[in-house]
């Protein structure tokens, strides 16, 4: 073999190597039938679908794989998201949604925004007047708890005979006060879930012994 020969083998051999790894890097797509770099049609799969394309249930890294049609042919996932009034004028100006069905999305948003402007303050002042709500019952109970201490305080020191003769004459005394605390406190927090009364105004915090 002369060596124009060798050479012009040699030329194509790599001419032919070339091609291959030129073509193993390009790919048509199935949709619109371009050729286009493979890198193009890689599509990452969520973490669902890659349990279910490796059959793996316990799978946790996200698989990509190489899709048939390229980004750009490649349907998105639908926003659930309801369009904006921004986005249904830019859909009708593209000719993507008809002219009067959109005009009736667009009523339909703009009826709807004062009506959801109403459900967030509703919500929000129940939120606060709950809090408030809650804070109040935690206030009473901490003083009824008072009057509950030193009832059964006193009373178990009857039981165990360490009491005074005073303690023995108040206890009656104690019990009265522990359930008019209990009957006021149950009022109270009703008339305060109402709205009718200021707590705080008719409490009398307890003192302790006189």
């Amino acid at each position: 073999m002369s060596i124009e020969s060798y050479l012009v083998d040699i030329a194509g051999k790599m001419w032919l190597k070339q091609g291959k790894h030129m073509a193993e890097l390009t790919k048509q797509c199935s949709k619109c039938g371009e050729t286009k770099p493979t890198k193009l049609f890689r599509k990452r799969l969520t973490l669902a679908q890659t349990r279910a394309f490796l059959k793996q249930p316990n799978a946790t890294t996200r698989y990509t794989t190489q899709s048939k049609t390229c980004q750009q042919c490649r349907s998105k996932a639908k926003s659930t998201k309801p369009l904006t009034i921004k986005q249904i004028r830019t859909k009708i100006s593209s000719g993507d949604m008809n002219e009067l069905v959109g005009e009736m999305r667009i009523a339909e948003l703009r009826r709807a925004i004062p009506l959801g402007r109403s459900r967030v303050m509703k919500e929000y002042w129940q939120k606060k007047r709950s809090c408030e709500f809650t804070q109040t019952k935690a206030n009473i109970q901490a003083q009824v708890n008072q009057y509950a201490n030193r009832y059964h305080s006193t009373r178990s020191q009857i039981k165990s005979g360490t009491a005074t003769p005073k303690q023995h004459a108040r206890l009656p005394q104690y019990a009265y006060e522990y359930n008019e605390a209990k009957r006021i406190r149950d009022e109270l927090v009703e008339q305060r879930y109402e709205g009718a009364v200021d707590v705080s105004l008719l409490i009398k915090p307890f003192k302790g012994e006189a």
